[in-house]
């Protein structure tokens, strides 16, 4: 098409060039070139610019009522489109009708020529179909957006409609408003509205949105049909509550997602003492309407353990508000809630479970250190499980502690069986998700992940580990727009905005990673995880002063959290305090017969690791061959060619050929074990480089080691210290990668520099 119109306009100049030559007299010459005057009065003639002007009116007035009312007049997303494309698409057309044929008195004529010959408007008509074309193509690719309802919160995991794809038994309970005078009743509003999702969730062979999704619309101004689409239902279930002394008033309407329409509305009236039977009846109610109308639907079986006490079971529903937020606060908050739902009723499963559920992740998230929490945890997991046999809750609990244990595969079994108990039950199906991903079981955490997101498409915890898979795959950019995307619906997520900070750093956008840390922290500043993040940041690309600030203050809130240890030994590998951090790590114990604990795994990594740096290469050697003891249990190939590759330092030290030929050989076999799975990146190649250099194998080292740092790998740390580049640091290539590197860490400190600046 470009070489054709360039052709046409060669022409047109050639012919302009004609008719204002010496003795050619086919325009009459007046003040304005003569071509340009034909081609005015030829357009004006046809009518050509009068109409596409009014045509170019009415498209823009319809656009942006269809624009602005089209969902508000429930017209279907579908129609809304054509619509649009049909508009735009005009623009050529109507050139072509005006351009071909005349109005006139006698009816509808072929245009008679025009003040150009023939080749001259051809030239003309081939130029303006370009640019109408043109015009309407560029209207489309503006108006795409806005019709396709892509951005933020409809277009989490998917841009398909899912009022399309949604399974004719699905429903989501949306938060039930409280009507109440003084707007104090909320925790009754939702407590109905999440035990009626409780009950639905049982109901087999229906798919009900998960709590956390559904709730995230609280307060939305999105219409039913949007609703649907985000999580992908066919009915939504929505309602109020109102409360006047003892008494409470109810409302609750199912409506049809498709039409907007009623399919079922009713009123309840009751005493207040009679809440848990009113749950009951409105359930009920709802089941029978879902029988009626929709084939393989079953009404739910009963379950052990369950609270007769409307106090215990609201102290256990705001609870696991509280613990979805994973803030060290919120689960503190969460374990005295499920606390008092047990006192207020002691054979209430659920509620052991959730506090066997806080002290666990408190040591991931806050301050208690992995033996104080197991220990906690112990007796309450055993508790949930005898008070209720079925208790998917109690199974997801045993399943986090087994793997807090580093008992990889009794753990998959608990988190197994609570999933088949609950299919609806998100944390066990979170858990499970992790685990495999910590193997690197791609595929099967994809089959876990997959259906959980369907249930709950705005938990971000599923989206997180849903985007680490995507990135570790080689798609970055989905799995950055995807946690994007759920920012602008959670801008205060601080799990959200560490991960965005992760992934920055990871493709070498120092400035952006250290800008979503600095985000997190002022969200909470002495929240361990956001510490934790901020100091890793700020530690690699040098800001050595603030990481040490940091650490001193996660030091004084969280000492025990299970990543302090790691930080902390960080810090002073960069500091070059290598007394003081092998005195910190101890000497291990390398004489015992005992597995080594999984406690003691990353300490012993440590060791060996100094060890190398040190010279020790016994030392080293042996605390490498500790850890190999437990790689077949971990089963993690990315762990795996990291020590086999570093035992290979130490062998070949130690003139251990066939040792390190060996190690060498399992270090390829593992790196080989990951690409076959699908991962990608930066780690990859990184590894291979390693591997390459103590193969000898110094081209392809530095092959290896230039797709890594073009990938996005920026640490400078790791690369001072790793002694499986050893061989390539005297060569000029490697020193200009490296260069490449800390050049890419000097912008970034400039970029920051100049930000906080333009921010006073």
């Amino acid at each position: 098409m470009m070489k054709t119109t360039q052709q046409h306009t060669t022409q047109i100049r050639a012919e302009y060039q004609s008719l204002t030559a010496p003795g050619n007299h086919s325009i009459t010459q007046t003040g304005n070139p003569p071509f340009i005057s034909a081609v005015i009065g030829e357009l004006s003639q046809r009518r050509v610019l009068r109409t596409l002007g009014a045509y170019a009116v009415a498209a823009f007035v319809v656009l942006q009522l269809l624009d602005a009312t089209g969902d508000a007049l429930l017209i279907p997303q579908w129609l809304q489109t054509v619509i649009a494309s049909l508009t735009i698409i005009g623009f050529p057309v109507t050139f072509l009708l005006v351009w071909l044929f005349q109005l006139t008195p006698d009816g509808i004529r072929l245009q008679r020529d025009g003040l150009l010959s023939r080749r001259q408007a051809s030239g003309l008509f081939a130029f303006m179909l370009v640019v109408t074309a043109g015009v309407g193509y560029g209207l489309f690719n503006f108006y795409s957006a806005a019709f396709e309802k892509g951005n933020g919160i409809n277009s989490i995991l998917s841009r398909s409609s899912a009022a399309s794809t949604a399974d004719e038994a699905s429903i989501a309970v949306l938060p039930f408003a409280d009507m109440s005078p003084n707007k104090d009743q909320g925790f009754i509003a939702d407590g109905i509205a999440e035990e009626v999702l409780n009950l639905l969730a049982q109901i087999d062979g229906l798919k009900v949105a998960a709590r956390t999704s559904s709730f995230a619309l609280r307060d939305g101004q999105q219409n039913i049909q949007e609703i649907g689409r985000l999580l992908n239902v066919s009915k939504v279930l929505e309602g109020s509550v109102r409360r006047e002394g003892d008494r409470i008033r109810l409302t609750a309407q199912l409506i049809n997602v498709a039409d907007g329409f009623h399919i079922w509305s009713k009123t309840y009236d009751r005493e207040i003492t009679d809440i848990f039977a009113l749950q009951d009846e409105i359930a009920e109610s709802i089941t029978n309407e879902l029988v009626a109308s929709i084939d393989d639907v079953n009404k739910p079986l009963l379950r052990f353990g369950r609270t007769d006490s409307l106090e215990a079971w609201e102290s256990y529903q705001t609870g696991r508000r509280y613990w979805w937020k994973r803030g060290v606060d919120d689960l503190q908050k969460a374990a005295e809630l499920f606390t008092q739902a047990i006192e207020q009723d002691p054979e209430f499963a659920a509620a052991y479970a959730g506090l066997a559920d806080s002290w666990l992740l408190l040591n991931s998230y806050g301050n208690l250190s992995r033996e104080e929490a197991l220990d906690r945890s112990q007796s309450l997991i055993k508790k949930s499980i005898e008070l209720d046999p079925l208790s998917a809750e109690g199974f997801a609990a045993l399943g986090l502690a087994r793997w807090k244990l580093g008992e990889l595969d009794s753990a998959e079994s608990a988190l197994r069986r609570a999933i088949k108990l609950d299919g609806n039950y998100i944390p066990a199906q979170l858990w499970l998700a992790g685990l495999m991903g910590e193997q690197q079981r791609l595929q099967e955490e994809l089959l876990v992940l997959e259906p959980a997101i369907k249930l709950d498409p705005l938990n971000e915890l599923l989206v997180i580990n849903y985007v680490g898979t995507m990135v570790g795959t080689g798609d970055f950019e989905g799995g950055l727009n995807k946690a994007l995307e759920l920012l602008q619906v959670k801008p205060t997520s601080i799990p959200l905005l560490r991960t965005l900070s992760g992934l920055m750093y990871k493709r070498g956008r120092l400035a952006e990673s250290y800008e979503y840390s600095q985000q997190a922290l002022a969200l909470s500043p002495e929240d361990p995880m956001a510490l934790i993040m901020a100091a890793e940041v700020s530690m690699l690309i040098g800001n050595l002063e603030q990481s040490r600030s940091l650490l001193l203050t996660l030091s004084r809130v969280a000492p025990n959290n299970e990543k302090f240890d790691s930080l902390k030994m960080l810090q002073m590998l960069v500091d070059e305090q290598f007394e003081q951090l092998a005195e910190w790590l101890g000497p291990g114990d390398l004489d015992s017969s005992e597995k080594l604990p999984m406690p003691e795994l990353s300490k012993t990594i440590w060791r060996g690791w100094i060890g190398l740096n040190q010279d020790e290469n016994r030392v080293a050697l042996d605390n490498f061959l500790r850890v190999s003891e437990r790689l077949d249990e971990i089963n993690n190939d990315s762990l795996r060619a990291e020590i086999f590759s570093m035992r290979a330092v130490a062998e070949q030290r130690l003139d251990l050929s066939e040792e390190m030929n060996s190690s060498l050989s399992q270090a390829r076999a593992a790196v080989r074990r990951m690409q076959v799975v699908g991962l990608k990146g930066s780690q990859i190649h990184y590894l291979l480089s390693a591997i390459e250099s103590l193969s000898g194998n110094t081209e392809q080292a530095i092959a290896q080691f230039r797709q890594a740092v073009d990938g996005g790998f920026s640490d400078i740390l790791t690369i001072r210290y790793d002694a499986r580049l050893d061989a390539l640091r005297n060569l000029p290539e490697f020193a200009n990668i490296v260069q490449v590197m800390q050049q890419r860490v000097s912008n970034a400190k400039l970029e920051i520099n100049a930000r906080q600046i333009t921010s006073l």
